[in-house]
């Protein structure tokens, strides 16, 4: 059929249920009601219309029916918020709704490690065949895009012997958190969902809830878990088992113990990645200072899906661990710093108490020697 045929005028996202990415927005257009179609980016219009406006593959995409298209998840999100300001994700108070973009940028950026380990090193030995033969299957089905070659880039993140037991040991805290989290609550701040819940649904959907010893292990050792996992793909609705729970998001107030867990674990195994990414950073910037807005900023020095900066070492719950930076974590930092810039006194001072108590003031007062700017489907030097 032509694309025309397919979309009938309606957003079109282009994505795969494999794809982390693209499960942060499916779900952000179902909880806000966005007509859409999906479709995987085997249809030739995507090949012959859309990648060569990106200059690279890549899902998720947002096509919109003037041809105009948008290729970053978060910023995609940004858009359409602007579009449809009804049922906002931010909640009013701008201290939650920093720290729900926190959590956001900490699950898109910073878990990048957790969904490559358990979707590809724990596929690939002889016991776990039929994992295997599943994913391949799955990208085969949606993509023409070789899956199998994602294993070429486990060394890139650090997925390497003798740190693939840090990687499990803070996902196992992360997953006992949520599990408790969701024992009492349907969302991560609350009643409502929130940038929070769109962040992490990115890697619990397609890895950890979809990939078969994955998700037999989170409904196995963390069934509240898996219930929001099943909630964050259906439309808002009342949850049947926390009905209890006001359609509200939490207060600084009443920010939950659970929460404060969540923070302190973010501040532990994210932040050193941020600063040790932005030391790397800076030392490109520094091999030639005057280089001139627009430059791409990577070590390669062309578009790629994520621009690598550099290897960099950094502290995991007190084990080093090493990989290569790459550029995505500074851009949401930077992010997350107009965020903040735009508190008054009260709310800055709160935000700054919470994170002191959960260890975050490092990460809070990191500065980029120069801007960075997202144009033509890159980052660049402003």
């Amino acid at each position: 059929m032509e694309i025309k045929d397919l979309a009938q005028g309606k957003l079109i996202l282009w994505g795969a249920n494999w794809s982390l990415y693209t499960a942060k927005v499916r779900s952000y257009l179902i909880k806000k009601g966005i007509e859409h179609v999906e479709i995987c980016p085997t249809h030739p219009h995507y090949e012959a219309v859309v990648q060569p406006q990106i200059g690279h593959f890549t899902v998720p995409v947002l096509e919109y029916p003037n041809g105009d298209i948008i290729s970053d998840s978060t910023d995609i999100i940004y858009q359409l918020e602007k579009e449809y300001p009804e049922n906002p994700i931010d909640p009013a108070d701008k201290t939650m709704a920093s720290l729900a973009w926190f959590i956001q940028y900490f699950a898109s950026e910073g878990l990048q490690r957790t969904f490559m380990h358990y979707r590809w090193t724990l596929t690939t030995g002889t016991e776990n065949e039929q994992d295997l033969a599943y994913v391949i299957d799955e990208f085969t089905r949606s993509s023409s895009y070789p899956g199998q070659t994602a294993l070429d880039y486990l060394p890139v993140l650090g997925i390497v012997d003798g740190q693939k037991e840090i990687i499990e040991d803070y996902t196992e805290k992360l997953c006992d958190i949520l599990q408790r989290h969701f024992l009492k609550y349907p969302y991560v701040l609350g009643g409502l969902p929130s940038a929070a819940d769109f962040g992490l649904i990115a890697i619990f959907y397609p890895h950890l809830g979809r990939d078969i010893s994955s998700s037999t292990r989170i409904k196995a050792n963390y069934p509240c878990l898996y219930r929001w996992i099943e909630t964050m793909n259906r439309a808002q609705t009342v949850d049947q088992e926390l009905w209890n729970i006001a359609p509200e998001f939490f207060t600084p107030d009443t920010l939950p113990e659970t929460v404060i867990e969540l923070l302190e674990l973010i501040n532990a195994i994210y932040a050193p990645e941020v600063i040790a990414t932005a030391e790397a950073y800076h030392r490109w910037l520094n091999q030639e200072p005057n280089r001139p807005a627009g430059t791409i900023v990577s070590i390669i020095g062309k578009k790629a899906n994520h621009q690598p900066i550099g290897e960099i070492e950094f502290d995991q719950l007190g084990k080093p661990y090493k990989r290569m930076g790459l550029l995505d974590p500074l851009v949401r930092h930077q992010d997350m710093a107009e965020k903040i810039a735009e508190m008054n006194e009260a709310e800055l001072s709160t935000y700054q108490e919470i994170m002191g108590r959960v260890g975050g003031l490092e990460m809070l007062h990191l500065k980029l020697e120069r801007a960075l700017v997202r144009a033509e489907f890159c980052t660049k030097l402003e």
